[in-house]
């Protein structure tokens, strides 16, 4: 577990000095971008703490770094599928665990991602259940609820 100063929040303040570019949104001449790997590393440091520490993450995230980690995710599901890799799609699970609730795509990309990971032979429930905040992302609640957009 790391441990860090509560009033800190150098993740989400590392997150926010990141800046996708507009072709980085363009899904149809889809290329890699090395800021993919630089999320993933923020994210991987957040993950590291305990629930307050995630939660803490959680409230310091802005319209931008919101959007920021959304982008990640629906860029990790699509390499997911060109590259049939089950990591990338436990990446964009991952990015959709800390993001939110109200700020989750649940009828859009988390279920994209869960209907690939499907098609790639993983079991999707025990795929959410270790993800970084589990019961947020259960797919039998979190898909059927009408209140989830």
């Amino acid at each position: 577990m790391v441990s860090v100063d509560p009033s800190e929040n150098v993740w989400g303040e590392r997150l926010a000095a990141l800046e996708y570019r507009d072709v980085d949104e363009d899904f149809v001449r889809f290329h890699d971008d090395p800021l993919d790997d630089t999320v993933k590393t923020i994210l991987a440091s957040v993950a590291a703490t305990d629930d307050s520490g995630r939660n803490r993450f959680r409230r310091s995230l802005g319209p931008e770094t919101i959007e920021t980690l959304r982008l990640y995710a629906k860029r990790r599901i699509l390499q997911s599928r060109r590259r049939s890799s089950m990591n990338l799609i436990e990446d964009a699970m991952d990015a959709f665990a800390l993001l939110p609730e109200n700020d989750v795509p649940w009828d859009t990309w988390l279920k994209a991602g869960l209907f690939t990971a499907r098609s790639l032979g993983r079991d999707i429930d025990s795929m959410v259940s270790v993800s970084v905040n589990c019961p947020r992302l259960s797919p039998p609640s979190a898909l059927t609820s009408p209140t989830k957009q």
